[in-house]
């Protein structure tokens, strides 16, 4: 799984080298802000069914459970608001200037191949519950070189433009949902069995994730749309290189958050002041880490840059310092969440994604106005900042740890914890 995961990551920066070299800054700010609308049309038609379905993947033997007829619903769903989804694409195209630089048929496009994807991600996502490890890793690494591959065939060979990147993309998407969806047919079975009852089931489960993933969408796409509406596409280009390197310190982040998963969980399901201090120390050490990556980062990227870029992208580098510290925020926060999510108070993950993301919104269209797309870096740093440090703030009104002294005593305030957690 960790391969695959990797190599679907790794793509935005094999990719970096070459796209810079036949496209225009224009032609990548086009992609930049594809990906954004990409970003913002999918926890609307994923709304959560994957993981519905997976959930419902343990109740398929329980008496009077259809768990064929419920795969069937679950599609439903996702094309009841694939179509719900394009309508309002459509009436949306008058009223912002970012949807009015594409033409229908390509917003069309991506919005198919999100359906796609979500739909294909029913088979994927149970693949993981079934233990196939196998048929996940195989399909996710097939499916980023098919991604890579293709891409790099009509970008070379046909269209060198942002079109051929996109086209490719959603060539991809839409074989691959199609395969998916054979297998799901094959190994699980679909009854076509309209239920109210599934359909509402299915609702109940993804409409309250709806806000945290609105949250998500204005902190990952804001300043992206606010430079496409205030400095064009050319200027979103040029900071879409910047931000693509910024935003690695993810890879780097991202496995150590999940082998640190298990040692939070004990520690906490056993709390004590040397638990505490324990827990204090693995926190600042990841800490360290991150911050050391986003300077090393932020330092490397002119020759980076150099080496992998066309010389018109250059000056990303200016951005790179702000994404990159905004990213090992976020990295950090995700640690937190962690903390978070053992509480089993999840409704603190949605209340800090919802004001990191109004936060982004606010910064953007401000630091924007002032700076441009200088402006849109610092505002990624400030939004993942606040992110992190409401969860951090979270974290310390849920657990006694002495985050400010490794010293201090803290047994009366552990003998307090609610053990009910």
């Amino acid at each position: 799984m960790t391969v695959g995961n990797l190599i679907e990551k790794g793509i935005p920066f094999i990719l970096l080298p070459i796209l810079t070299r036949l496209l225009s800054q224009a032609d990548y700010g086009a992609i930049t802000t594809i990906n954004a609308i990409r970003s913002t049309l999918e926890p609307v038609v994923l709304m959560s069914v994957s993981s519905a379905v997976g959930r419902a993947y343990y109740d398929r033997n329980k008496p009077e459970f259809d768990f064929k007829a419920y795969i069937f619903n679950a599609l439903i769903v996702s094309t009841v608001l694939f179509m719900l989804v394009l309508i309002t694409l459509g009436a949306a195209r008058s009223i912002f200037l970012y949807l009015q630089q594409f033409a229908f048929s390509w917003l069309f496009l991506v919005t198919v191949y999100v359906w796609a994807s979500a739909a294909g991600g029913i088979k994927v996502n149970l693949w993981i519950f079934q233990n196939r490890a196998l048929y996940f890793s195989l399909f996710n690494i097939a499916k980023a070189i098919a991604n890579l591959g293709l891409s790099l065939a009509i970008v070379f060979l046909w269209m060198r433009n942002w079109q051929g990147r996109v086209l490719g993309i959603g060539v991809v998407e839409i074989a691959f949902g199609f395969f998916a969806l054979i297998f799901l047919i094959k190994q699980d079975g679909l009854r076509l069995k309209p239920d109210a009852g599934y359909l509402k089931d299915l609702l109940k489960f993804g409409m309250p994730l709806l806000p945290h993933s609105f949250g998500l969408i204005a902190l990952s796409t804001a300043d992206k749309y606010f430079l496409n509406a205030m400095q064009g596409l050319s200027v979103t280009g040029l900071y879409g290189v910047g931000y693509t390197i910024g935003m690695a310190l993810i890879i780097l982040t991202t496995p150590i958050d999940q082998a640190l998963e298990p040692v939070i969980y004990e520690n906490l399901s056993q709390l004590n002041i040397s638990n505490a201090r324990r827990l204090v120390r693995i926190s600042y050490c990841y800490i360290a880490i991150v911050v050391m990556g986003a300077l090393a980062l932020w330092m490397v990227a002119p020759l980076a840059l150099r080496l992998f870029v066309d010389e018109k992208f250059y000056s990303a580098k200016d951005y790179v310092f702000w994404i990159a510290l905004g990213y090992g925020f976020l990295g950090i926060r995700r640690l937190f969440s962690k903390f978070i999510t053992f509480s089993k108070k999840t409704h603190y993950i949605t209340a800090t994604t919802l004001i990191a993301g109004a936060t982004a919104i606010v910064t953007n269209y401000v630091f924007v106005s002032l700076n441009g797309a200088m402006g849109a870096a610092q505002a990624v740093f400030i939004s993942y900042g606040v992110y992190c440090l409401s969860s951090w703030w979270v974290v310390a009104k849920l657990y006694p740890l002495p985050w400010f002294s490794f010293f201090k005593s803290i047994t009366s305030k552990v003998d307090r914890v609610d053990m009910t957690l």
